[in-house]
């Protein structure tokens, strides 16, 4: 019985490892993501650049750094959080690249996941990371204020929090904070 158990082991391991180093046609990872980023639809391409950040292909990142110069927008700032994800020196330019005009804050709170589920929308991520960075940036935190100002519901009681977060570690006063948040 202890041999019929290693031995099916042993074939579901290999078929696995086949299947991971398999290369032919769409069936890679990396090949999956190529596509998904040269997607025309928009939420597509941006979840699938945001969700790159939590995987490890240097084919993809390569992609991406050759995709940044004629990036702007929304397109832009997922590209720099992946970036910066994978290699935390990139932390100015992802904040730099945030937009605070009204126009770009609205477009990326109502970016949704292809799948429609807000609740893994790729923009939580990268306010997610803002509001990370702003415990010790001090333009990080001005960014998370003014997406504050035009978020509501779920989304503005999120980052109110971590607003109060980065302020209290920075060991300001919340009231004031509170205050003129609201004014």
């Amino acid at each position: 019985m202890k041999i019929m158990r290693w031995i099916i082991f042993c074939l579901i391991l290999g078929i696995l490892v086949l299947l991971f180093f398999h290369e032919e046609g769409d069936f890679t990872l990396s090949q999956s993501f190529k596509n998904m980023i040269a997607s025309s639809d928009k939420s597509t391409m941006l979840t699938s650049i945001i969700i790159f950040a939590d995987l490890e292909d240097k084919n993809i990142e390569y992609l991406l750094i050759d995709r940044l110069p004629e990036s702007k927008g929304i397109e832009r700032s997922a590209i720099l959080y992946s970036l910066y994800m994978h290699n935390g020196n990139l932390e100015q330019e992802f904040i730099d690249s945030i937009q605070v005009d009204e126009q770009s804050i609205r477009d990326l709170l109502v970016l949704e996941s292809p799948s429609g589920s807000y609740f893994r929308a790729p923009y939580l991520r990268v306010i997610k990371a803002i509001g990370d960075i702003s415990i010790h940036n001090d333009k990080a935190l001005e960014k998370l204020k003014r997406i504050y100002q035009y978020s509501d519901g779920w989304q503005g009681d999120s980052i109110l929090e971590m607003i109060i977060a980065a302020e209290r570690i920075r060991g300001n006063d919340t009231n004031l904070l509170l205050d003129s948040l609201f004014e």
